[in-house]
């Protein structure tokens, strides 16, 4: 019943309407010139042709109206379809974030926190601040920075012993920033480590750069003339690489300033570099030099 009612109520619509109408007449005309121009030429007209002329008149005008309905039932069952898959859609875009297992934040324009999954529980308690509540504003202003350059950079947020680059990415067409973080702690713990130990630290990329050599590095790398950031000598990092690739890294010995090192190289695939492990071995040469 319910089907018949709105086949009855989009029948009546004033687009079907006139489309069925139109059609009639233009249908309905041409083929009662072909069926009945004699009679209505001679003046034959009875009561049967009459109703005969009717009838022309009356099937394209359901035809038309048949179709139109059924047209506009599919286009509106489609549209349903898309509305329910579009809901779905923008359901699961809106669960993404919360089964990331990264923090996920999104902070307002005007620098109000509109949201944040659970994994960005350290980095909302660290910055004392809640969804709903405005982030404070050397954080704004460093965020805000940070979406602007290009490319876009992180900002770091300590949260107890943890350490988390946040980055910021602007969104075209809205008025947030989407914040990602990853925590870099042990990339911070692995950073600091080498600072603390007496002994020389390098760390050279896989391509031969310098990339880092700690205080006790510098009468190493002074005697060497190297520089953070600048490639070392094809004859010293080629045997480094070389030997960083093997299972049991094998020590290289060099000599500057008027002393020996033995330089043992450990791969960091993990993080891309090579450390270098360097340790002053002069004096034990000096002995075997004496008792030989």
């Amino acid at each position: 019943m319910d089907r018949i009612r709105t086949w009855i109520r989009v029948a009546s619509d004033r687009s079907v309407l006139g489309r069925a109408l139109a059609t009639a007449v233009v249908v309905g005309s041409i083929l009662t010139l072909i069926n009945h121009a004699d009679d209505l030429v001679g003046g034959q007209v009875t009561t049967a042709t009459l109703l005969q002329i009717g009838l022309t008149l009356l099937v394209p005008y359901l035809v038309s109206t048949a179709s139109s309905v059924a047209a506009i039932q599919r286009h509106r069952a489609g549209g349903l379809q898309d509305h329910a898959l579009l809901e779905a859609e923008i359901e699961a875009i809106h669960k993404f974030p919360d089964e990331n297992p990264n923090p996920v934040l999104r902070m307002g324009r005007d620098g109000r926190l509109l949201y944040a999954n659970p994994s960005a529980a350290p980095i909302t308690s660290a910055l004392g601040v809640a969804v709903g509540e405005d982030v404070p504003a050397h954080v704004l202003a460093e965020l805000r920075s940070a979406a602007e350059a290009s490319p876009a950079r992180s900002i770091e947020v300590r949260s107890g012993w943890r350490t988390f680059a946040v980055l910021p990415v602007a969104v075209a067409g809205f008025d947030f920033l989407n914040l990602y973080g990853t925590d870099i702690t042990a990339n911070k713990v692995v950073e600091r480590f080498p600072d603390r130990n007496p002994n020389p630290v390098m760390r050279m990329s896989p391509e031969g750069m310098l990339l880092y050599a700690n205080a006790a590095s510098a009468p190493l790398a002074g005697a060497l003339q190297l520089s953070t950031g600048q490639p070392l000598p094809l004859d010293l990092a080629d045997p480094l690489r070389r030997s960083g690739e093997q299972e049991e890294p094998e020590a290289i010995e060099v000599q500057g300033g008027g002393r020996t090192y033995a330089l043992k190289p450990v791969d960091i695939p993990e993080f891309g570099f090579i450390n270098v492990y360097g340790t002053d071995i002069t004096a034990a040469r000096e002995v075997e030099k004496a008792h030989r």
